[in-house]
């Protein structure tokens, strides 16, 4: 039986996956409804990222179907209702940006 913490952090990697689709990349549309408008990520390099750059990076078409992202060892958990904290490994072309802690 799954409880209520597995139903988010599951709903929470659905969307994630989604997010690093090709064709969900391309809709700006599509992003913004999978992105809380208080998205924070931050990257291998330390940068950090908001819904607006997010959408900026991914209308740059920087994952094609024929490269797409290869994802390994996701994981989640909530920390507080409403917020669920992923981290995985993303492998896009052979670069390997590291952990991406996701909210919403």
């Amino acid at each position: 039986m799954i409880d209520e913490s597995e139903r988010a952090v599951r709903a929470a990697m659905d969307a994630e996956l989604l997010l690093l689709d090709p064709e969900v990349r391309a809709s700006p549309a599509r992003v913004s409804e999978l992105l809380d408008p208080e998205f924070t990520e931050f990257g291998a390099s330390g940068r950090r990222w908001d819904a607006e750059s997010v959408l900026t990076v991914t209308s740059g078409a920087t994952v094609s179907p024929e490269s797409p992202v290869e994802v390994t060892e996701m994981t989640g958990v909530v920390l507080a209702p409403g917020i669920v904290h992923l981290t995985y490994f993303a492998d896009n072309r052979g670069r390997r940006p590291g952990e991406a802690p996701c909210g919403g």
